[in-house]
């Protein structure tokens, strides 16, 4: 009987280290998943890369990051009208080009200034069409 209770504690630590082993190896993973994605030392790099102060990198916005930002930023607003929230935005290299019909010149103007005020916004080339000048 001794014997047994001896096998059933060898066996117990051999499944606990196991067990232990496969808990241990996805920190691993993460941290190996982390140091491979790291571009610090990325020699393709942007040059109008910047550091936030932190040793961060980060970079200009990408142009769907952009368009994308622009247009939840017009469809947030609630005081623009429902035409000027589905213009159609398209970015090349940080220019906007704006499409579509507006209500008035005001929320022309307005819209030009939201987009203005998106990250990565370089310039905005308004094409809206005026309903009602």
């Amino acid at each position: 009987m001794p014997f047994l209770r001896v096998y059933v504690v060898i066996q117990t630590k051999f499944i606990l280290g196991e067990v232990v082993k496969k808990i241990l190896f996805i920190p691993a993973i993460c941290i190996l998943c982390v140091s491979c994605n790291d571009n610090s030392n990325n020699p393709n790099r942007n040059s109008n890369d910047y550091s936030n102060g932190n040793n961060q990198m980060q970079s200009q916005p990408s142009d769907w990051e952009i368009t994308t930002n622009v247009k939840k930023n017009l469809m947030t607003d609630n005081s623009l009208s429902a035409s000027a929230r589905i213009i159609s935005v398209t970015t090349n290299n940080g220019v906007v080009t704006l499409n579509g019909t507006v209500e008035t010149n005001e929320e022309s103007r307005k819209v030009v200034r939201i987009v203005k005020n998106v990250p990565g916004v370089t310039s905005v080339d308004n094409q809206l069409n005026i309903s009602n000048p």
